[in-house]
């Protein structure tokens, strides 16, 4: 099935380390951040090379922002390729944002979730932007977030 993205989605989790996040991985990660926030992030190594800003980017535009469902072809294709959501975050989202910052812009909670998840953890998200998704299938819709 054809997905009519920018980008293409990741199947395999986490972004800084692909393949290797898993359950166990995110739940230390996250342990260790807060139980520590003062120590430099266990992972590092990983991202202070790393170029790209995720913060820079919307839903859909770039990796790991990648995972938008805003529609039913987006729902379709998510529960067909399993290895795309495993150890993910769903973010479900009912308003475009939840106010504006300092300089007007508009912020999107999800936005600063999926960085933060992303950053501490390697924990991949996935958005429903309620706002603007339209109609889905409401039984596949709640069995997919049932899974997670």
């Amino acid at each position: 099935m054809m997905m009519d993205k920018k980008i293409s989605w990741r199947v395999l989790p986490g972004f800084y380390r692909p393949g290797k996040s898993s359950f166990k991985s995110i739940q230390i990660l996250l342990s260790e951040f807060l139980r520590d926030r003062h120590s430099p992030s266990l992972l590092q190594t990983h991202y202070s090379n790393d170029t790209s800003d995720s913060i820079k980017y919307g839903w859909g535009d770039s990796a790991p922002l990648e995972k938008e469902i805003a529609s039913q072809e987006d729902l379709d294709t998510l529960i067909n390729t399993p290895f795309s959501f495993n150890q993910s975050i769903c973010i479900v989202e009912p308003a475009d944002h939840v106010g504006f910052n300092t300089i007007g812009e508009p912020v999107r909670a999800s936005i600063n979730v999926a960085w933060l998840a992303q950053r501490i953890a390697d924990c991949d998200s996935i958005v429903f932007p309620l706002w603007k998704s339209g109609l889905m299938d409401k039984k596949n819709l709640l069995m997919f977030l049932l899974l997670l």
